[in-house]
């Protein structure tokens, strides 16, 4: 147990089992987190517990809400940089890569993301998150952007992972897939500090020459 008591959060849970977003979003605890940090960090643990009671009883829609709860509220992130939030950030699209791509679920991941720190390098090297994102990109069919969070992933996570994940079926005997993950190693963490969102910088980069030109041969 933390120590901390957030009297909120039985009604927050019923709020989210009745689907009703707009009320969870009223019972959310605020806590001021410059006179007590540990305060916030029991917080994010209170919310940790809700998502793995939600998901492990396949309460699908109101896990749904609860991560649409994550990503509205304005108490639960601090621009600060919090790894415990930025797992369960991560947990969340882990949940997020498990269903087929939607436009709806892609605008949910930008919300959230905007949320962290992205220049951070908990953010940058962290495996899990990296990973999901490579998920959901590769379930969306843009291999640009999957290969990128692959790569990221790559530097914390053993390369088997990828081989043997579902989602990267259609790409793990590809050679821009597979000769890329053999080839980088954790050297080129370095190339990660100043270049987020991929977007901004991937044309220019070598790393993109060098995947058009696996793809061709």
């Amino acid at each position: 147990m933390s120590g901390y008591t957030f009297v909120q959060i039985p009604q927050l849970k019923q709020a989210l089992l009745k689907q009703n977003l707009q009320l969870a979003l009223d019972y959310v605890p605020v806590v001021n987190i410059e006179n007590d940090e540990w305060e916030y960090v029991a917080l994010i643990g209170e919310f940790e517990a809700i998502f793995r009671e939600l998901y492990a009883e396949k309460k699908s829609k109101v896990l749904m809400c609860f991560m649409r709860l994550v990503a509205f509220s304005e108490h639960i992130y601090y621009s600060e940089d919090w790894p415990q939030f930025t797992d369960l950030v991560s947990n969340i699209l882990a949940v997020i890569a498990e269903h087929p791509y939607s436009e709806e679920n892609e605008q949910l991941i930008d919300t959230l993301m905007k949320k962290l720190n992205l220049k951070s390098g908990d953010v940058i090297m962290h495996g899990n998150l990296n990973y999901n994102l490579a998920c959901f990109f590769a379930n969306k069919g843009d291999t640009k952007t999957m290969m990128e969070y692959v790569l990221r992933a790559s530097f914390s996570l053993e390369k088997e992972q990828f081989f043997q994940e579902p989602c990267f079926a259609l790409y793990r005997d590809q050679p821009f897939f597979r000769e890329l993950l053999e080839k980088f190693d954790y050297g080129y963490a370095t190339w990660w500090t100043d270049i987020w969102p991929i977007e901004d910088w991937y044309e220019e980069s070598s790393l993109a020459k060098e995947i058009e030109r696996l793809k061709r041969n």
